[in-house]
């Protein structure tokens, strides 16, 4: 938020432009007591109030805050006492400057400066009129300051570019023209009949996508019979054999087939 000096007031700082205070038809050559009038004269405010009090309390430009606008000469309100108190408060940073009347029986400012929460609760304790109470936009019914709202400025929008108009000469033909520059014919893509049976066969496998306990299940059962299917033979000749020595020989035999397939079998389910 932006604020920006409507009025600019006389600090009675210039011995070129003097400051004077009007009060009944005449100049004040005391300004004790007179805030109000001291601080409208410096802003060459318009209007009238009983007091500082009244005039804040009508005031409906008001902000009950210490959030008081940087660079710019503010009025700042307090409420207490029998008539409150106003003055003329100059914020920067933390820091601040405040032209007030004065507190003796003199015809110019008594000026503070300090940091902001200090110096606006000390003039409350040297005028007797408790805590700061807030700043205003206006003075009476003049305003000194505005705020001023931070608007980016908005780009133009380009104009759009016209459309060449088609040519209007009647010795020109236009199916002729079309017929000069035709344009490029469009062909879909087409897929080959592999990629399209290819895709038939990965779309009908997704359906049967067990999961992995159960493809052990028929990877172990599978080689168990094929094992079996091995053996099988040399386990009968084993039986039938008339001496020891061919039994011993048809049984080493169903030996080493068992274990070369489980350890095939045990191989390959690693692999998968």
């Amino acid at each position: 938020m932006a604020w920006k000096q409507i009025l600019k007031p006389n600090l009675d700082d210039d011995p070129k432009h003097p400051l004077y205070i009007y009060q009944g038809g005449g100049i004040l050559t005391d300004w004790y007591g007179w805030c109000l009038a001291v601080v409208a004269g410096s802003y060459g405010a318009k209007g009238s109030s009983y007091s500082a009090k009244t005039a804040w309390q009508s005031n409906n430009t008001k902000h009950k805050d210490r959030n008081i606008p940087e660079g710019i000469y503010v009025p700042l309100w307090y409420e207490g006492g029998t008539y409150g108190h106003v003055v003329i408060g100059l914020r920067k940073g933390n820091n601040i400057t405040i032209w007030s009347s004065p507190y003796t029986h003199i015809a110019t400012f008594q000026k503070f400066s300090g940091e902001l929460n200090w110096a606006l609760n000390y003039v409350g304790q040297v005028y007797g009129v408790g805590s700061f109470t807030g700043w205003s936009e206006t003075v009476l019914s003049s305003r000194v300051i505005e705020n001023v709202q931070e608007t980016k400025p908005v780009e133009p929008t380009p104009e759009p570019t016209p459309e060449p108009e088609p040519s209007k000469d009647n010795n020109e033909d236009p199916k002729e023209d079309d017929m000069s520059q035709p344009d490029e014919p469009f062909e879909p893509a087409k897929e080959t009949d592999q990629q399209l049976v290819g895709g038939i066969i990965e779309e009908a496998s997704s359906w049967f996508d067990f999961p992995n306990w159960l493809k052990l299940v028929a990877y172990l059962v599978g080689d168990a019979f094929i094992i079996g299917s091995l053996l099988v033979p040399d386990i009968v000749n084993a039986m039938q054999a008339p001496t020891m020595s061919i039994w011993a020989e048809y049984f080493s035999k169903v030996l080493l087939e068992a274990g070369t397939s489980i350890l095939l079998v045990f191989k390959l389910i690693k692999k998968k």
